[in-house]
């Protein structure tokens, strides 16, 4: 009977020692944890938008190889940026795909709204004779011919380069309706790579922090710039407010003006310069990049 007794009396000792967490014990533990959340998930945003910045990086060299093995096989000419074919037209995309191993290769995993081509159709009256894609990567417009807009213009050679360092081909942007009058699709830079800008109820008031985008150029390097967000306000005196019209996009979202910082772009929009076109004054061919420094080619 006693050692019963003895039994029950350890048994309840046990139970009353292992009952558990109290509540205050409790909320101490989650506060622990949602304190480390906090500090751990900002540094594991980085890492993965750091990862996807070296797959755009990856991206970007693929497509100036692809560019220049096309050109290798073309007289050292460039891809026509856009022609007619048959009742359409067709674009540089379909002429690098023989030389890319995927699609893929167009976009960047940091934009979740890539642009499709085939918005290029509201602007060319005319359908597109191509698989429909999407991008995000943007090409430099200087070096491939508009043959929709100007069909008598030669495509651009590789030779006529002079800073093949210096020129960029391929760049993160988005891409643009330009000029609506005579089929000029644009494209402006896209900073995709740094920390985000703040902005109250979808309008940036300031310029926080700064981006970066990344190019690549024609001898294959890529790199990372540094970008500057132009406000959407702009403040003249103490009251006055003046509003900056966004860009419009191919697919009609307003999209932020970036300036590139820096170097012999510092101050621009895009890496692009104008696309070839006749000069109305001479009647020569204009070529302009922009390279070191500005210049405007005759040829």
């Amino acid at each position: 009977m006693q050692q019963r007794k003895r039994f029950a009396l350890a048994n309840k000792a046990f139970r009353t020692d292992s009952s558990g967490f109290t509540l205050i014990e409790l909320l101490t533990v989650i506060a622990i944890l949602a304190i480390l959340i906090a500090l751990l998930l900002p540094v594991f945003q980085r890492a993965r938008k750091s990862s996807y910045s070296s797959v755009c990086l990856a991206h970007l060299r693929q497509l100036a190889k692809a560019t220049l093995a096309y050109a290798d096989d073309y007289d050292g000419c460039f891809a026509l940026g856009f022609y007619r074919h048959q009742d359409g037209f067709l674009t540089l995309w379909t002429l690098h795909r023989p030389y890319i191993k995927n699609e893929t290769l167009f976009l960047c995993p940091l934009e979740t709204k890539p642009i499709a081509l085939s918005h290029l159709e509201r602007l060319a009256g005319m359908p597109l004779m191509e698989s429909d894609v999407a991008v995000a990567l943007a090409p430099n417009w200087c070096l491939f011919v508009n043959a929709v807009a100007y069909p008598d213009v030669p495509a651009v050679s590789l030779s006529q380069m002079v800073y093949p360092s210096d020129t960029v081909v391929w760049f993160d942007g988005w891409l643009m309706e330009g000029n609506r009058a005579r089929f000029e699709p644009g494209s402006s830079v896209a900073a995709r790579h740094g920390d985000s800008v703040e902005s109250l109820f979808g309008v940036v008031i300031r310029q926080s922090r700064v981006d970066r985008l990344q190019a690549v150029a024609l001898d294959g390097h890529a790199r990372g710039f540094p970008a500057r967000l132009r406000p959407d306000v702009a403040r003249e005196g103490r009251d006055f407010v003046q509003y900056m019209a966004r860009p419009v996009a191919l697919d009609g979202r307003s999209v932020p003006v970036w300036y590139i910082q820096g170097g012999m772009y510092h101050g621009k929009t895009s890496f692009m310069g104008w696309p070839s076109r006749p000069d109305p004054d001479t009647g020569r061919m204009l070529l302009r990049c922009y390279p070191r420094p500005f210049y405007c080619e005759e040829w």
